[in-house]
């Protein structure tokens, strides 16, 4: 398991691109693409609220799903060795947890429950401080001694983004404005990256001829990015079920959450985890799908 602190990864961005001669532009909100005027090539990297896909979204196929579980995203100050997951049930409902260390003493801790535990247990009526409180204390045997810590965290619910066409005339988009992959496969900002190498790639191997690059960096793209965001959906619904997986006994539960994201048949399973596999066994659970 390998992570890093996104101000990190940033900052590293930041150093390439002074040594390339980029120079960004911060604090600048671009609210049309009239705003960049002619141009060769417009890329929208601009993330889920995109403005280069919402101002013609027909134009990219583009559709949102949006999940109905709710989510809050914390850090935490104590260090888990890898990525890790917690099933509880709790005085409010039944509840679940991603967290894994990014950095030296610090996580993400990301809280997930179902929408109706979510209205029940009052969390639309709760400010910051109390709703971060109320999630320590049903973690509290997660955390051990460690606290939550906000960043400007709020609840919502995941959209499921997806683009049919990855570019118009000259406009592509890439990373999160593209598509959307659930935070239980964690693969965003690898997804994101390696968009914009593949395109990188066809705009090199093409000789900059936009509409030939354009078109090959989405028929190069797609079978790999398909795979990762069709896992991540699938665990995505899941997840939106996860109050009723937790109903299993404990072998079935966890032979259920590994197979989530429907990748992984009896034989791939031997493979990938033969301990795991035989603990199965010993315990009679079946791994026919």
């Amino acid at each position: 398991f390998s992570a890093i602190g996104r101000l990190d990864l940033l900052k590293q961005l930041q150093r390439r691109a002074a040594q390339l001669g980029v120079h960004p532009v911060y604090d600048t909100r671009i609210a049309s693409v009239d705003a960049f005027g002619p141009a060769d090539l417009i890329i929208g990297a601009d993330g889920l609220n995109s403005v280069i896909r919402t101002a013609a979204p027909e134009e990219f196929g583009a559709q949102m799903e949006m999940l109905s579980n709710r989510f809050i995203w914390y850090g935490a100050d104590c260090e888990f060795d890898a990525l890790t997951q917690s099933f509880v049930e709790t005085r409010l409902g039944k509840f679940n947890a991603h967290h894994y260390r990014y950095k030296a003493g610090r996580s993400t801790f990301i809280i997930e429950t179902t929408d109706a535990i979510w209205h029940e247990a009052g969390f639309a009526d709760l400010d910051a401080e109390t709703t971060r409180t109320v999630c320590e204390e049903l973690f509290a045997d997660v955390l051990g001694d460690g606290r939550l810590v906000d960043n400007k965290s709020a609840w919502r619910q995941f959209p499921n983004l997806t683009c049919e066409r990855y570019y118009s005339g000259n406009k592509v988009l890439v990373g999160d404005a593209l598509h959307s992959a659930h935070f239980s496969i964690g693969s965003g900002t690898r997804l994101a990256l390696e968009d914009v190498i593949a395109l990188v790639d066809a705009l090199e191997s093409n000789d900059w001829n936009i509409p030939v690059a354009l078109a090959a960096f989405q028929h190069a793209r797609h079978p790999g990015l398909q795979k990762i965001v069709n896992a991540a959906t699938r665990s995505a619904h899941w997840y939106e079920a996860f109050d009723q997986h937790m109903a299993l006994e404990p072998w079935p539960f966890a032979l259920s959450y590994i197979r989530r994201a429907g990748r992984l048949d009896a034989d791939k399973l031997r493979r990938f985890a033969p301990a795991f596999t035989a603990q199965l066994e010993a315990h009679g659970v079946s791994l026919s799908i």
